[in-house]
């Protein structure tokens, strides 16, 4: 057995044990002897994932796709696309904890859990919520929860102890600590079969397997939907004049305080929107336009990640055209830095390629270039989009493959099917 063979299988070792660190070193220690030993590389991105280092995770399988052609690193770095959106929402989590908003950054840290991004560093801040608000019985389950990878963590064992004490969690037998390691053994077996499956530890990613670049039979469903789109134009259009008379006559005859105060409470954008479409501004007193102008602020501020999140739910369910109802109602706040601005432009513009609309894809990957070319999600969309247009708009499709060219000249994804569109 060669020394990259051996110490992948302890790093495998320790990772059963619950020791992430230890693993992390032997997985170094077999790259060390073996760069392309495919397996090291797969799960030492994976533990650099669960400890929240994304950047870190995506160099390693960019690399293990790059000189391995390894797929599973492919699909780790496709599927990592939506966790960049997860470190802010954990940053603001831990913003709201030293602000002891305690309630409001539990929510923003069970958002964060829907994939496994992060997911000692989350469970962790979780423990201390639980903590001050005295829900030991959450408590334990987190514990149980993060010692399936790390056993070794000083705080969470101490946690551990003191909730032993308390008699609130009983000490562990052997057994029950490896039917709850039983789910960690099969990350680890696809690993090691040569990783010929992807695992989806991106629980709420809109259907991958179908955001493949779109055939050329594609185009004539394609503008078959982009003649009933624009007949829904018009249609929406008739609707709207017609909704607008109807919101001039619902006016409200005295500030809806109590409403307003609700709907913020309820963090419900589409309530505030209502509510705020109805109110004759210019009659407002001086505190009445306070209030206002907060509700006016906070859609502001929040519209495109509240429509972001319900575009995402529609997604995952396939139902495409709600989907995109709710991210263009997103894009109707959207300016220059505003919270998950890029995340929208990314699912549009993912969105448009898989159902083949040619306009829309140039609309939402124009945007993309002009303000996020520096994002994690720049370079794999223009690349979809560039391949994408090449039987549909060969200038368009050269232009994105040359600003991908730019970008990183050492990109993954420069190869053969690009150079194929710079040679049109």
């Amino acid at each position: 057995m060669n020394k990259s063979v051996k110490y992948y299988k302890k790093a495998l070792k320790f990772y059963y044990d619950g020791n992430i660190d230890k693993a992390l070193n032997y997985c170094n220690k077999s790259i060390s002897f073996n760069m392309k030993n495919s397996a090291a590389l797969s799960l030492k991105g994976l533990l650099l994932y669960f400890k929240g280092e994304l950047k870190e995770a995506r160099k390693i399988w960019e690399k293990n796709f790059k000189v391995n052609g390894d797929e599973v690193a492919k699909k780790y770095l496709v599927d990592s696309r939506a966790d960049f959106e997860k470190m802010d929402i954990y940053d603001e989590a831990i913003l709201k904890l030293q602000e002891m908003k305690i309630s409001l950054a539990i929510k923003l840290l069970l958002h964060c859990k829907k994939s496994d991004f992060n997911c000692l560093n989350v469970n962790k801040k979780l423990i201390d919520c639980y903590l001050k608000k005295g829900e030991y019985d959450k408590i334990t389950e987190v514990v149980n929860e993060f010692k399936i990878i790390d056993k070794k963590d000083i705080y969470v064992k101490n946690v551990e102890k003191e909730l032993i004490k308390l008699g609130v969690k009983e000490k562990e037998s052997n057994k029950e600590i490896i039917y709850k390691i039983a789910g960690g053994v099969v990350i680890v077996v696809l690993i090691t079969t040569a990783a010929k499956y992807s695992m989806n530890f991106i629980k709420n990613t809109p259907g991958n397997e179908k955001s493949t670049v779109a055939t050329a039979e594609k185009g004539d469903e394609g503008n078959k939907i982009n003649k009933e789109e624009n007949n829904k134009v018009g249609e929406d259009k008739a609707n709207n004049e017609e909704s607008n008379e109807t919101e001039e006559a619902n006016k409200y005859t005295s500030f809806p305080k109590e409403e307003l105060d609700d709907n913020l409470q309820k963090e419900n954008v589409d309530g505030l929107i209502s509510i705020l479409k109805k109110i004759d501004e210019n009659s407002l007193s001086i505190n009445d336009k306070m209030i206002y102008n907060k509700a006016q602020e906070y859609v502001e501020k929040n519209a495109v990640g509240y429509y972001l999140e319900k575009g995402k739910s529609f997604s995952n369910d396939e139902n495409y055209e709600k989907a995109l109802q709710e991210y263009e109602k997103g894009m109707k706040y959207f300016k220059k830095g505003v919270g998950y601005g890029e995340n929208i432009v990314f699912e549009l513009a993912s969105l448009n390629i898989q159902l083949a609309m040619v306009d829309d894809v140039i609309k939402y990957c124009d945007m993309l270039d002009e303000y996020y070319s520096d994002s994690g999600y720049y370079e794999d969309t223009i690349y979809e989009a560039a391949l994408f247009l090449k039987s549909r708009d060969i200038t368009k499709a050269k232009e994105y493959a040359h600003k991908l060219k730019e970008v990183n000249p050492d990109s993954i994804y420069i190869n053969d099917k690009l150079k194929e569109v710079l040679s049109e």
